[in-house]
Order: C-alpha cells, then sequence, then structure tokens
C-alpha cells in the first residue's frame, strides 16, 4: 500500500520526476521501498552519510519533499514525506553535490 503511494505522489509531481531523470542521467541511484518512520529516517542519514537537511518543498498533495546534504562528502539524498502518518521515504540519492555555475 505505501508503494501504491508513492506512485501517487510522483503522478502529482511531474517537475520531480524531471529532476529525478536529470539526477539518474548524472548516475543517482533510485532507492525502492526504503520507508520509515520521518525521524528515523533522517536519524540513518544523519548517522551513516552525515546528511542534513538542505532543501524544503511541498507538493501540490502536501507532501514534503527534503533534499539531504552532507557539504564536506558532497552526498545527497532526496526524501518524500508523508506529514499525516510521518513516514518518509528515500527517492533518490548519489555524490558530487554542487552549485551550477552559469546559466
Amino acid at each position: 500500500m505505501l508503494m501504491k503511494k508513492i506512485v501517487g505522489y510522483t503522478t502529482i509531481a511531474p517537475a520531480f520526476f524531471l529532476g529525478m531523470s536529470m539526477a539518474l542521467a548524472a548516475g543517482g541511484t533510485i532507492k525502492v521501498n526504503q520507508c520509515g518512520q520521518h525521524m528515523d529516517v533522517l536519524k540513518y542519514h544523519y548517522d551513516e552519510y552525515g546528511e542534513l537537511p538542505g532543501l524544503t518543498g511541498k507538493t501540490a498533495g502536501g507532501e514534503t519533499i527534503r533534499v539531504l546534504i552532507n557539504p564536506d562528502t558532497r552526498s545527497w539524498s532526496i526524501i518524500i514525506t508523508d506529514p499525516k502518518q510521518a513516514v518518509s521515504c528515500l527517492v533518490i540519492g548519489g555524490e558530487d553535490l554542487r552549485p551550477t555555475r552559469g546559466n
């Protein structure tokens, strides 16, 4: 059932899919079925990768998207959170995060 809900999230955010496609093209990895209580997911990413929330946004459906970042190692992860259930799922993660230069 949770996987069914995740599919519902992504259908309301086509721009998010575009971002994921670009991340995959750059070598990111989609993680399937890596969900847990929100605070446990945040703690795991901090303990394993030193990642902390760097960017936060809301989908049209009210879910929260967070980009977790480790500025020292430049690793990153994107999680989506259902605020009603306090459940977060890892969507994609990668490395070599850096600012875009120029237009």
